[in-house]
C-alpha cells in the first residue's frame, strides 16, 4: 500500500495530514511542528505500534511539499519531495487499511484531522492538502520521483 500527498503549511505545527484512530486500528500520516514528518500505524494483531519520524527541518512553512508513505510487508518508507528519509521494520506482513470504521476501529479515516475516540476531532493540518492519493500496492522510488515532480 502507498499513500501520496501535496501539503502547503501555512506555519508549521503538528498537524494531521491523513489519520484514522480506534482501539488498535490507529493509521496517520502527521507534519510535526520542528519540520519532520511521522507516520503511525497501530494493529490488533500483533499488537503493537509500527511508528517512522523523519529527521527535522524537512518541511518548511508556505512551502508545497510531497510526501509519499509505502508499506510492503515489515517495512514502512517515507519519502519527502522524492527523496527516501526513513525506513522502519516492524512484525506486520499485512496492512489493514480501510476508509471507514472496521472491526473494533471506532472512527473513519479523515483528512486534515483525526478523530481520538476519547476527544472528537483534534489536530487540524492548517494549510492546504492536495491530490492524496491511496494505491494498493508499493509505489517503487522512481514513481515517487516522478510524482514528487509534479507540484500542484
Amino acid at each position: 500500500m502507498s499513500m501520496s500527498v501535496w501539503v502547503r503549511q501555512d506555519v508549521l505545527h503538528d498537524g494531521y495530514i491523513s489519520a484514522k484512530e480506534g482501539y488498535w486500528r490507529g493509521k496517520g500520516i502527521v507534519v510535526l511542528a520542528d519540520g519532520s514528518v511521522l507516520y503511525s500505524n497501530a494493529e490488533p494483531e500483533p499488537q503493537g505500534y509500527f511508528t517512522l519520524v523523519t529527521e527535522p527541518g524537512l518541511l518548511g512553512a508556505n512551502t508545497w511539499h510531497h510526501i509519499v508513505s509505502t508499506f510492503e510487508p515489515g517495512i514502512i518508507r517515507v519519502y519527502v519531495d522524492g527523496v527516501l528519509r526513513g525506513t522502519a521494520s516492524g512484525p506486520y506482513n499485512t496492512f489493514n487499511f480501510s476508509w471507514l470504521a472496521a472491526g473494533n476501529s471506532t472512527a473513519t479515516n479523515l483528512i486534515g484531522a483525526t478523530h481520538p475516540v476519547d476527544l472528537g476531532i483534534v489536530g487540524y493540518f492548517r494549510g492546504d492538502i492536495d491530490d492524496l492519493a491511496v494505491w494498493g500496492r508499493t509505489l517503487s522510488a522512481t514513481e515517487v520521483a516522478t510524482l514528487s515532480k509534479w507540484n500542484p
